[in-house]
């Protein structure tokens, strides 16, 4: 999968999710940028698709919103401002 294969409406509502969800405000990070820590999280997590890593999040939330572990695929996605 490409960086233009992802869709700017569903990286835009991705985003937004996040931020309405858990707080995490990607909006200020570059489209481009958002795109490539995507693909990288998609082929760590043999998935391809945002929907996909949506479920995903939200299945480790549910799993762990009685726990202070921090969500794994939320924390990839953190790492952004490190690559």
């Amino acid at each position: 999968m490409k960086t233009e294969e992802i869709n700017e409406e569903e990286l835009l509502a991705f985003i937004l999710a996040l931020k309405t969800k858990f707080g995490l405000d990607f909006t200020h990070y570059e489209n481009n940028k958002l795109k490539r820590a995507l693909l990288r999280i998609f082929d760590n997590l043999a998935i391809d698709s945002i929907y996909e890593l949506w479920i995903k999040i939200l299945e480790e939330s549910k799993a762990k919103e009685h726990s202070n572990t921090t969500l794994i695929t939320v924390n990839k996605l953190l790492s952004l401002s490190v690559h």
